[in-house]
């Protein structure tokens, strides 16, 4: 009898440990599936900002083709400024 008592705390023991086990494991995939969940946001966010970086990199872009141009303007107006002051310089009053 006290053989089958023993047997049976044991397997009372290996049941207790099992359920703890379970409650473990089932613990750390919880935790599991949040960092798979952050990691996912946080791609989505990286995704996100490179996007923006783009954007902005695109319009960076066109501000440096509108500099140019816009060089380009103000030296053109230097030039018919200084053949207005030549042809203006040509009268006398």
């Amino acid at each position: 009898m006290k053989l089958i008592t023993n047997i049976a705390a044991a397997v009372e023991e290996q049941s207790v440990s099992a359920r703890e086990i379970a409650a473990n494991m089932a613990q750390a995939a919880q935790g599991l599936q949040k960092v798979i969940q952050s990691a996912s946001e946080n791609s989505h966010v990286t995704g996100e900002i490179a996007g923006e970086v783009s954007e902005v990199n695109c319009a960076a872009k066109g501000m440096a083709l509108s500099s140019s141009e816009i060089n380009k303007s103000a030296d053109t107006l230097s030039k018919v400024s200084e053949q207005l002051k030549s042809i203006v310089g040509q009268f006398k009053v």
